[in-house]
């Protein structure tokens, strides 16, 4: 009787897989909004495709890139690239 235990290997390189699929999504979302540099929630989550992502995803992976700093919430559900208002001067 064996006892690998096919999750024990598979755990690292598993959670390394899903925190860089985590790093290509909030990527994804910053390249959808720099054209944009503001974007209202419902127009962004429209812009990046969030209908054909898995539940929930799109909110927890705007969430992530909020927390890295990577986009910035605004008052009103906006959302902006850090360091640009909305005339698309340096802050």
């Amino acid at each position: 009787m064996s006892t690998h235990d096919p999750e024990a290997t598979e755990g690292p390189r598993t959670e390394r897989h899903h925190r860089l699929i985590a790093q290509a999504e909030v990527h994804h979302l910053v390249r959808v909004l720099e054209p944009h540099r503001v974007m209202h929630r419902d127009a962004f989550r429209e812009a990046a495709g969030a209908a054909t992502w898995h539940d929930g995803s799109f909110d927890s992976t705007l969430a992530a890139a909020v927390e890295a700093g990577a986009i910035e919430k605004l008052a009103g559900d906006f959302y902006r690239i850090p360091g640009f208002t909305q005339g698309g001067q340096a802050a």
